[in-house]
């Protein structure tokens, strides 16, 4: 049995991947991750929904162009392998 993905940690990894340019976005994702630091296990999903939501927009607007850090960032955040044409919203 794998134990479970802190999500803490995942943001943290997925911070670095992402560029010094995208300001915004490692502000949006570094909130999402000091809030999940003193979040009640019991909650813990709706901090996984927010990060979604954060990089929902992102990754899925590079779509099937996506390569570099944005599916970088994707496959970090699935735990898995994911290629460009899967975030494309459908």
């Amino acid at each position: 049995m794998t134990s479970p993905r802190v999500l803490a940690d995942v943001l943290e990894e997925v911070i670095e991947l992402v560029p010094e340019e995208q300001e915004q976005l490692r502000k949006r994702l570094t909130s999402v991750r000091e809030s999940a630091l003193y979040t009640a296990p019991e909650d813990m999903a709706q901090r996984w929904r927010a990060g979604h939501s954060v990089l929902f927009d992102v990754l899925s607007a590079a779509g099937k162009g996506a390569n570099g850090w944005c599916l970088q960032v994707a496959n970090v955040w699935s735990g898995r392998p994911v290629d460009a044409a899967s975030l494309v919203a459908s």
